[in-house]
C-alpha cells in the first residue's frame, strides 16, 4: 500500500491543507489526518514553503500567513516527492535542499 501525505492548496475553497488520510491512517486519529487552514491568494498567487524531516512536516502559506505543522511517520525507504496541479495551476519556482544526517 502506498503511504502518501499530500500538501496542497484547494483553490475552489481557498484553503491550504495537509492530507494524511492514506499515509497516516494507522498513526493518527481520523480528525488529525486532514489539516486545513483558510488562505486567500495574493494577486492570484499562493506561495508555499514545505519543510520535511524524518518525522515532521511544516507548511507555510503566503510567507507564514498560515502555518500547518504535523508529525509524519514515513517508511525507511520513503524517498519520493511529486509536484502536480489540477486545472490551471503553474509551478513558478521549486528549490529542494537535502540535509543529510551527520554531514
Amino acid at each position: 500500500m502506498t503511504k502518501n501525505v499530500m500538501v496542497g492548496y484547494d483553490a475552489v475553497n481557498q484553503r491550504l491543507y495537509i492530507d494524511g488520510s492514506t499515509g497516516e491512517v494507522n498513526n493518527k486519529s481520523r480528525r488529525n489526518q486532514m489539516l486545513l487552514a483558510p488562505m486567500k491568494p495574493i494577486n492570484g498567487v499562493i506561495k508555499l514553503q514545505v519543510l520535511v524531516d524524518n518525522s515532521s512536516l511544516e507548511v507555510f502559506g503566503n510567507g507564514g500567513e498560515k502555518v500547518i505543522s504535523t508529525m509524519i511517520y514515513p517508511d525507511a525507504n520513503a524517498t519520493n516527492l511529486s509536484v502536480f496541479a489540477e486545472g490551471k495551476g503553474v509551478l513558478k519556482y521549486l528549490k529542494i535542499w537535502d540535509f543529510k544526517q551527520g554531514k
